[in-house]
């Protein structure tokens, strides 16, 4: 199944539509498999991300990235235009 079938909410719908609006490459963030295009067949899997297991994922989305080459932009509709710093997030949540 696409990833776009797999992952339901919102909030990936919205960007979506954003990315393609702005003629933009779309990814989406997997706790499982790192970055997956939204076009990508996955197996159905159960398993949440999990604290210990977030800087073995944070290296498998930096080799992604720089497999990559070239990330032109990333938009985030919760903060419009301009990305803020984890600091900034983290001052906003609480």
């Amino acid at each position: 199944m696409p990833a776009s079938e797999r992952y339901l909410s919102e909030r990936i719908t919205n960007v979506g539509k954003i990315a393609l609006d702005a003629n933009l490459a779309f990814v989406i963030l997997s706790g499982e498999y790192g970055l997956i295009a939204v076009d990508q067949e996955i197996l159905h899997y159960d398993h949440l991300l999990k604290m210990n297991e977030v800087d073995v994922l944070t290296d498998v989305v930096k080799e992604q990235i720089s497999e990559l080459g070239e990330v032109a932009r990333i938009v985030n509709h919760r903060f419009g235009d301009k990305p803020k710093k984890a600091s900034e997030v983290h001052e906003d949540s609480g």
